[in-house]
């Protein structure tokens, strides 16, 4: 009888730690290859493999992880954009280019019906799409 009870707070213990880490992991968005340097709130980030990262928290509560590096970024949400046709397969960024720089700006998930805004360009500036 002695025996039983540590055992059960053991595993119990187990299970509780194994519960609440799935709840607070992250999960993957999307992967995508960006073949440029590009600037992410103030800061310039290397070319490179992106993930996407969805936290346990808001829709709004997302990440930005270099694969290679294993730098994360908090992204921080304007806004949710409504998708207006267009595929909705694949995931994809959209690059405010302005001059010679690349400013994230948009980031879209694959099957998803909405993307979400990150940052705002005010200068002229052309659109780039990575899928």
């Amino acid at each position: 009888m002695k025996l039983k009870l540590p055992i059960a707070v053991s595993v119990l213990t187990i299970l509780a730690t194994t519960f609440a880490y799935g709840q607070s992991a992250s999960r993957v968005m999307a992967r995508l290859s960006v073949p440029f340097k590009f600037v992410l709130l103030k800061a310039e980030m290397p070319a490179g493999t992106y993930e996407v990262l969805k936290g346990s928290g808001s829709s709004y509560d997302l990440a930005l992880r270099n694969s290679d590096t294993g730098k994360t970024v908090n992204l921080t949400v304007i806004e949710r954009l409504a998708r207006v046709g267009g595929e909705t397969d694949k995931g994809r960024f959209v690059f405010n280019l302005v001059g010679d720089q690349r400013f994230l700006s948009e980031f879209w998930p694959s099957g998803a019906a909405d993307g979400y805004l990150i940052q705002v360009t005010k200068k002229e500036h052309q659109h780039e799409i990575v899928k």
